[in-house]
């Protein structure tokens, strides 16, 4: 695949170059041959089949900037060689949802390169490497060692091209629903992003990298569990207080640790997964509304990556529900419920805020500021699909227009 105009320079141009880049004004002449016009922002449609309105993807499609982007991104494995997610393909298509020129798009993606260049860009292996992924084994391949991606980017595509994209997404978030949290629910976040711009290619690249950094929850058997809560029975405000006291029975919650390391700890100890208050019937209406709430919340409380990333999982788990089974899909969502408590009591479970000091802490910006600054200079990942994803949920959640409103205007915490 060849690579971008000027993407190598960009590669070379290092750390500094990326800190004198960030906020400035995305230039106009990026792209020959290509409008600058902003693009019009799509309805909420269907991918594939017809779904439920909190299921239904925008599905603007792929513009030809977005293409190569993915295309580009595609030949790089889908975790850096820090640790950390590539966010290239996903915010190419945040940027097209917000009606971002491509122009704009081309910017951001040039910054991005940058950027990941002091992160480690690893390329995907040219081939299978003799790994076999088929019908029978393809589930017991699905770890977090990262290995195989090329492996798995064949069989999601024959997958694909012999059953159709949707029963193949189906399939594999049948499977791994107990994992939506893996790799800081990037791997949901990705698929969403591709379901959104409809190719198949990045679907199967997307699939692929779920499955390789697939890492579900431990087993809670022998270990005593509290009495399962109704979503529609309980105050959710009331439950975070309830989470709050297993701080004061965690030894090592009390030592100073890092709020993802306290996280990965905690989403990998069944002593303490076990005695978080087992919450059912989030897969209904309702309930699918209390834990929006609960993480909307929890991010206009303490806003961080982490508690960020417990509102943009959440979303393309609402994007993605249109795959699931009921059961599958109230699966996933107690595991995200797990994923929400965990980084609640990684950041020392604060007092939840209120509405009314949300509104006085936060000044709130009107959408359309809000995709200007994010669309007309080149900006953190985190802030464009943070700005994407809190539109779309204010549209979905219209009781929670205004937190998502204010979820979006402190996106300037995240220059990353």
């Amino acid at each position: 695949m060849a690579p971008f105009e000027d993407t190598r320079a960009f590669q070379r141009g290092g750390r500094r170059e990326a800190k004198r880049l960030q906020g400035r004004p995305v230039p106009s002449h990026r792209l020959r041959g290509t409008e600058g016009a902003r693009r019009p922002r799509g309805g909420v449609v269907s991918f594939s089949s017809p779904s439920s309105q909190e299921g239904a993807a925008r599905t603007n499609g792929a513009t030809p900037v977005v293409r190569r982007i993915l295309r580009e991104s595609r030949a790089y494995k889908a975790t850096l060689g820090n640790g950390f997610s590539l966010h290239s393909p996903m915010v190419a298509q945040a940027l097209a949802n917000l009606g971002a020129t491509e122009d704009q798009i081309q910017g951001q993606f040039e910054f991005a390169i940058l950027k990941n260049e002091r992160y480690k860009l690893l390329p995907i292996e040219k081939d299978a490497g003799g790994v076999q992924i088929n019908e029978d084994n393809w589930r017991e391949h699905c770890t977090s060692t990262a290995e195989g991606e090329m492996a798995f980017r064949l069989f999601w595509t024959e997958q694909i091209r012999g059953r159709g994209a949707h029963q193949a997404i189906r399939r594999c978030l049948s499977e791994l629903s107990d994992g939506v949290h893996s790799r800081l629910h990037h791997g949901v976040i990705r698929l969403a992003y591709a379901v959104q711009g409809g190719q198949e290619e990045e679907i199967a690249a997307a699939l692929a990298a779920f499955c390789v950094n697939y890492n579900p929850l431990p087993a809670l058997e022998g270990h005593p569990a509290p009495a399962p809560v109704h979503a529609e029975d309980t105050d959710g405000m009331d439950l975070f207080a309830e989470v709050a006291s297993l701080l004061d029975d965690d030894p090592a919650g009390r030592r100073p640790e890092g709020v993802g390391k306290a996280w990965q700890r905690m989403m990998k100890d069944p002593e303490v997964l076990s005695r978080v208050p087992c919450v059912i019937g989030l897969s209904s209406g309702d309930g699918l509304n209390w834990l929006v709430r609960h993480a909307v919340y929890l991010y206009l409380t303490r806003p961080n990556i982490f508690t960020l990333h417990m509102v943009t999982g959440l979303h393309a788990l609402v994007v993605l529900k249109q795959y699931y089974d009921e059961e599958d899909f109230e699966t996933a969502l107690e595991c995200h419920w797990m994923s929400v408590a965990c980084v609640f009591l990684a950041v020392k479970a604060p007092e939840i805020i209120s509405l009314a000091r949300a509104r006085a802490k936060y000044p709130i910006q009107s959408w359309d500021a809000l995709i200007d600054l994010v669309t007309s200079t080149v900006h953190g990942d985190h802030e464009i699909k943070a700005v994407d994803t809190a539109l779309d949920m204010s549209k979905r959640f219209p009781m929670l227009s205004e937190e998502f409103e204010l979820a979006g205007s402190i996106v300037k915490r995240f220059r990353n």
